[in-house]
């Protein structure tokens, strides 16, 4: 092979490598770790381990140290990659991976969602500090001249308010979603109602806030060829709701059983 030609194939694999290193990176999540940042609870300044970390514009913090500085108890279920905090005002769950932390004492059973969910960095269990503060009480601050999360108050407990429900499904306490956002059902039958013309944004605030506030928790969350599907719960009141939802027609069918 001439030198022209070993050339030419060098530059092409360099340029096929380039381009595979570029397409990996754009599949990774974006992930800082951010040992600059501080921490200061009422003034003291929290130690970590593992250093908090900036994943999709959230900073997150070892859940065992932040947790404790506010008196907490922290409980590790590893054989469920759990972590169960019990406080004063209740008892929380967070799950590794898991976009909803749990809420329970023996006036309320809910869920709070977070945008970037728990998760393992160099062994440690990392939380957002966002998500501490909506299932706490304590109020969050960022001063960016010192890189500093200031965290103040005392413990509350969750202060995020119950969602105002405009209505039900008859003989039900399940929130209905027609009545939420003012759009007709199609047609209900063998208690399935359907619903066309609805956004992704109203089926995650449905889910989030109004079947969140009514008291009930996500047993699973599955995407089957295009179809989201929710499944719900709630201990209280023995119901059940399955949310399915087509992205492509914009069509959603709200099912509902008792336990």
């Amino acid at each position: 092979m001439s030198k022209g030609k070993v050339k030419v194939m060098k530059k092409k694999i360099t340029s096929l490598v380039m381009v595979l290193v570029l397409a990996v990176s754009m599949l990774v999540p974006v992930t800082c770790f951010a040992s600059g940042i501080k921490v200061t609870l009422n003034g003291e300044e929290v130690y970590f381990d593992q250093p908090p970390v900036i994943r999709n514009g959230r900073t997150l913090v070892p859940v065992r140290a932040i947790f404790e500085a506010m008196g907490c108890t922290v409980l590790w279920d590893d054989a469920n990659q759990i972590v169960n905090v019990a406080t004063e005002f209740g008892m929380m769950t967070l799950g590794i991976g898991s976009n909803y932390i749990s809420y329970r004492n023996e006036n309320e059973d809910r869920s709070i969602f977070t945008d970037v969910p728990p998760q393992i960095i160099n062994m440690r269990t990392l939380v957002p500090v966002r998500a501490i503060a909506e299932c706490t009480g304590y109020k969050v601050d960022w001063d960016n001249a010192t890189q500093t999360v200031i965290i103040t108050g005392e413990m509350k407990g969750l202060t995020i308010p119950n969602a105002d429900i405009p209505g039900y499904y008859s003989e039900t306490q399940t929130p209905d979603f027609g009545a939420c956002f003012n759009i007709a059902a199609v047609k209900a039958e063998n208690g399935a109602y359907t619903y066309n013309g609805v956004t992704g944004k109203q089926v995650i605030e449905y889910i989030e806030t109004y079947l969140a506030s009514a008291g009930f928790l996500i047993n699973t969350e599955n995407e089957i060829f295009g179809m989201f599907i929710f499944t719900l719960s709630n201990n209280k009141t023995q119901e059940n709701v399955r949310v399915s939802y087509t992205k492509n027609d914009k069509t959603l069918i709200v099912t509902l059983s008792n336990g």
